[in-house]
């Protein structure tokens, strides 16, 4: 079974979103290229929208609640990508890193390290870039939470994926609910539908995805 990890990617009404799964997808970003390499990109650190963190932030809060995680550095200049490549080998993914939802633009494979340093300068003119290993194919979901002035905490849970807004696959639940309800709560979408019938449990380990989510509510 593939017990899930942790990615990062999030939605704009969310405090936190941390989609679980072991795919990754190859997304080529579309921004052009930043025209002074000399400038690094530490004025634009702090560009994350109010009200949401970082993907460091948020995957240093997995960390710290037990949350198994793909590894994760913020990329402060060019040799931090030599660096990584060194750390992990190659591919290497390169994302933006304070952004409310990259979406389909904001993340790359790099199969070489010039690539890699090439759109490490590409990411940077909009704002911080942070690199991860490319984990192994898998399935995406994603929790989110967010603190609402009226209904207090909400609880999202549903697929993941580059196309999560598009697929609008989402069940919510006021309150942070037990292993129990989630399991009812993924049953309500149809990627978490397909998770629990017969053919696929032998493929999916749901309850580590429960106890994932559980562990970051």
């Amino acid at each position: 079974m593939s017990a899930p990890r942790v990615f990062f990617r999030r939605l704009g009404r969310c405090d936190l979103v941390a989609p679980l799964g072991t795919r990754h997808t190859t997304i080529v970003p579309d921004e052009p290229c930043c025209p002074d390499h000399s400038s690094p990109h530490h004025a634009r650190e702090d560009s994350t929208p109010p009200g949401l963190l970082s993907a460091t932030a948020t995957w240093a809060l997995l960390e710290e609640a037990g949350v198994p995680c793909v590894e994760l550095r913020r990329l402060s200049r060019e040799s931090d990508v030599d660096a990584c490549r060194r750390l992990w080998g190659l591919p290497l993914v390169l994302k933006q890193d304070g952004v409310g939802h990259r979406g389909t633009k904001g993340v790359v494979i790099c199969n070489d390290v010039d690539d890699a340093r090439t759109h490490f300068w590409r990411l940077s003119c909009t704002g911080a870039v942070c690199a991860q290993p490319v984990p192994e194919p898998g399935i995406e979901f994603f929790v989110g939470l967010r603190r609402d002035p009226v209904f207090g905490t909400l609880f999202l849970i549903g697929t993941g994926g580059p196309r999560v807004e598009a697929l609008d696959d989402v069940a919510i639940a006021i309150g942070i609910p037990d292993r129990r309800s989630m399991r009812r709560l993924l049953d309500d979408t149809a990627g978490g539908a397909w998770l629990l019938n017969s053919l696929a449990r032998p493929y999916v380990d749901v309850d580590a995805l429960c106890d994932a989510a559980h562990r970051l509510g």
